[in-house]
């Protein structure tokens, strides 16, 4: 029987360690994501958008970014197909006149066939209306403190592009609303 209890106290024992290491594995992640000001480096990336939004390039000026930066590992077009789902952050940029914004970094790696679906894909409307294609990989050049892990890939700045938040809204409804009260707080004055 004392054998029985010491083997449930070790597996409870180890069952702890490893959430509490998993835990300052993330908060560690998040700090070397902060360490340093995220480049965007624009004008190194084939831009798709329409005309009129390249003469006046709001990218550049915004206030507050979400960064969705899709790397060679995920399926970016199945990340992209989730689009529907954020009316709420893209309402938010018509609402803050453009001071917000969703920037989506797209780098396809060698995969032709991701390029030929993406163009498809942006062609028929299905896509977000302004893709930075990064075939050269500069934005994971540029950022070599930005964690390998897809977890730490969506983030937002502020105008002096340094990370004040981390959390795909994709993924989680309570990303999405705390991203939403960071905008009204900052661009809105507005408090919970």
């Amino acid at each position: 029987m004392k054998l029985i209890a010491l083997i449930v106290l070790f597996f409870f024992c180890l069952l702890f360690s490893s959430c509490d290491f998993k835990k300052d594995k993330i908060q560690n992640s998040i700090e070397q994501l902060q360490s340093l000001p995220i480049s965007i480096p624009y004008e190194h990336m084939v831009c798709w958008t329409n005309d009129s939004l390249l003469k006046t390039v709001p990218w550049k000026y915004a206030e507050l970014k979400l960064v969705h930066y899709i790397n060679p590992d995920l399926c970016s077009t199945c990340y992209l197909s989730k689009i529907g789902e954020m009316d709420d952050l893209f309402n938010m940029e018509k609402r803050t006149d453009n001071r917000f914004l969703n920037i989506f970094i797209v780098d396809p790696g060698k995969r032709k066939i991701t390029m030929r679906k993406l163009t498809s894909e942006y062609e028929t409307g299905e896509l977000p209306q302004t893709i930075f294609i990064d075939t050269a990989h500069v934005f994971k050049l540029s950022n070599a403190h930005i964690p390998k892990e897809s977890l730490f890939h969506t983030f937002l700045i502020d105008k002096d592009n340094n990370v004040i938040f981390v959390g795909n809204p994709f993924v989680n409804n309570a990303v999405k609303q705390k991203i939403l009260e960071i905008v009204n707080v900052r661009l809105f004055n507005l408090s919970k």
